[in-house]
């Protein structure tokens, strides 16, 4: 039975065109794409299973049927499968977006500071999740890397409608009164120093 489904999941490879293609879409997509669902998951795992799953799918489609819109479709079917992902894990999982590793080495060690910056990376990710669809994905996309031309490609709007929605997000975030009190906080110690 595994045979069947494997010789029904890859339609026949034309002289290795298919398999050209898709090693291509491979090397150019897989970083930002696993950046990107990690945004959504919050787990490396997670991520990777999401963008193994994106290119699983692109193996069961030929060249010709994405008709040049293969990033769209790519990001369209990883942010479905990390909502998934999300929904199954009834959102408790955490949304850590600041490994420790990334810490400064004496903030690494300090297991107070360490879950300051986690509270910090939680309340954002919850204020994120708050904005409007539109805001929040303009805001994920961003944070995986996208020059708002790209995002607007992605998300099939006009670059004008990307940058409205990511300046509506970013005073949403920024007057949002957890936020306003974090940055007070910081710019509190900041100046004490």
């Amino acid at each position: 039975m595994a045979a069947e489904e494997a010789g029904r999941a890859r339609p026949p490879d034309d002289d290795g065109l298919n398999r050209s293609w898709i090693l291509t879409a491979l090397d150019e997509h897989e970083g930002k794409l696993t950046r990107y669902a990690l945004r959504l998951t919050g787990d490396e795992h997670a991520a990777r299973d999401v963008v193994q799953h994106v290119f699983l799918q692109l193996c069961d489609h030929p060249p010709q049927s994405r008709n040049g819109q293969l990033t769209s479709w790519l990001f369209t079917v990883c942010h479905n499968r990390a909502m998934d992902f999300r929904r199954r894990a009834c959102r408790d999982a955490s949304l850590e977006l600041v490994s420790h590793e990334n810490l400064a080495a004496a903030d690494a060690l300090d297991p107070a500071k360490a879950a300051e910056a986690d509270d910090a990376v939680e309340l954002l990710r919850g204020v994120i999740d708050a904005l409007p669809d539109a805001q929040r994905l303009v805001v994920n996309l961003w944070s995986a890397g996208f020059r708002y031309a790209e995002i607007a490609e992605l998300i099939g709007k006009s670059e004008s409608y990307v940058r409205v929605a990511s300046h509506r997000a970013w005073q949403a975030i920024r007057k949002h009164p957890s936020v306003r009190k974090l940055l007070a906080e910081t710019i509190g110690e900041t100046q004490k120093r």
